[in-house]
């Protein structure tokens, strides 16, 4: 449903009151793909933050509403105030596990802005580990009881891709250039390249058949 004007707005809204429905107000942040930036990580049993990864998103697929297509790892200090809201909200709710959050920076107010907080592994966790962040290491030697050494570094400047969405991203951009194809393509050099791997080429192989079916 795509709303006008503030007038419709309210229209609506009441027309879901007197249904009996609670709505949900959400406000879309207008911005880049370069305004999301990402923090993953993981407490343990004792509530400790063994770990903090951050990564900014530079490219995204659909372009609106979409996942990162490519994506590079920043320090820790450059998101402080992103950090400190999301840990005020799971400490509140005492949370425990590996957690997957998304901020958008709103140049309006020069804030973070927290979007959702995944409370599960996601699919590009292959390149935290990368970075020397094992956030699935620290998962499991939690859950059988082993003393765990909080992660204080990891490597910055690393990026990881999607090349084919990274692909369709780059083609419905409104801002490409003939000339950036080329550079599209060499930033896929030496980044993490998901699903795909040498030394384990199937989920790659799978996704490209799953992906041409679609």
């Amino acid at each position: 449903m795509t709303i006008c004007s503030r007038d419709e707005a309210i229209g609506r809204f009441n027309q879901i009151v007197e249904h009996g429905f609670l709505p949900v107000l959400q406000e879309f942040i207008f911005g880049p793909p370069t305004a999301h930036y990402l923090i993953d990580g993981f407490i343990d049993r004792t509530g400790i933050v063994r770990a903090m990864f951050a990564s900014r998103r530079m490219r995204m697929y659909p372009e609106k509403f979409g996942d990162s297509t490519y994506q590079v790892s920043i320090p820790i200090k450059r998101v402080d105030r992103a950090v400190e809201i999301l840990l005020e909200v799971l400490r509140f709710v005492e949370y425990r596990g590996i957690f997957n959050a998304e901020f958008k920076y709103d140049k309006r107010d020069r804030e973070f802005k927290l979007l959702e907080v995944n409370v599960r592994p996601w699919w590009q966790i292959e390149f935290a580990q990368n970075c020397n962040v094992d956030i699935c290491g620290l998962a499991y030697n939690d859950a059988v009881g082993q003393t765990l050494e909080t992660v204080r570094a990891y490597e910055i400047g690393e990026h990881y891709a999607i090349p084919s969405l990274d692909f369709l991203g780059h083609a419905v951009s409104p801002n490409r250039e003939p000339k950036s194809w080329l550079s599209v393509v060499k930033s896929w050099i030496g980044s993490t390249n998901l699903p795909f791997a040498l030394d384990d080429p199937l989920p790659g192989i799978l996704y490209c058949l799953w992906y041409a079916w679609h």
